[in-house]
Order: C-alpha cells, then sequence, then structure tokens
C-alpha cells in the first residue's frame, strides 16, 4: 500500500512513485518516497526537467514521458482514487488557493494546512 505526494500536478505523484533519485537498496528504509524502488533513468531524468521547466511546454514534455513510462511499466497499481476536494468561504479570511492561485492543496488534512493558514487575511466584505 502507498500513498502518494499531493499537490497541484501530476508532477508530485509522479515523483514519489518514480524518482529513482530516492529509491533505496533492498533492507534500508526510505522517508522521501519510491517504496517501490522503481528505477528508470528516462523517468529520473524527466522528473529533474519538469522540476527544472521554465515554460509549461517544457513542463507538458516532461510530464507526457512520465505518463508513458507510467502508463506502460506499471511502477504502482492505483486501487482507489482519495480526490482531495475542499470547501472555503471568503465571507471572513480570503486567501485560500484557489485555481487562480493554487499554491497548495486546499483540504484541511493536508500538511499544507499551516501554510494555508499564513496564507489568509481578514476578510473586508
Amino acid at each position: 500500500l502507498h500513498w502518494t505526494n499531493s499537490g497541484a500536478t501530476p508532477y508530485d505523484m509522479y515523483q514519489n512513485i518514480m524518482d529513482g533519485a530516492i529509491a533505496q537498496p533492498i533492507g534500508k528504509s526510505s522517508q522521501a518516497g519510491n517504496f517501490g524502488r522503481f528505477k528508470n533513468a528516462e523517468a529520473t531524468a524527466a522528473l529533474k526537467e519538469y522540476a527544472n521547466a521554465t515554460t509549461d511546454a517544457a513542463r507538458t514534455k516532461a510530464l507526457n514521458t512520465l505518463q508513458k513510462i507510467f502508463v506502460e511499466q506499471a511502477p504502482m497499481i492505483p486501487t482507489a482514487a482519495a480526490p482531495i476536494g475542499a470547501e472555503f468561504s471568503t465571507k471572513n479570511w480570503i486567501g485560500w488557493p484557489s485555481e487562480a492561485n493554487p499554491y497548495a492543496p486546499p483540504q484541511h488534512t493536508q500538511r499544507t494546512a499551516l501554510e494555508i493558514v499564513l496564507n489568509l487575511k481578514p476578510s473586508t466584505k
């Protein structure tokens, strides 16, 4: 059983599953992810390319590579989806994550909850 990173893009999931740079040898635990010890030089390179990309085109190219590898080599078999959703009101507070400003997953149970709270400001409505 394996949970993945949650984030605003598929990169977060792929990085946690397919990054050979964080893979550990059998017998050594990994705190960073890649618990299946998946190693593929092309996937690791695409993750690095995405992380260093400065254009949407470069990010899209890297994600396309990662998706192809994921589908063809199945480093993990998803068994369930747990979409992260959230509701909020701007009646009293503004600064919530949004489509225009997706700085963090909006769900309050994620590890970015403190980041969200620190971004909130009193509403002037």
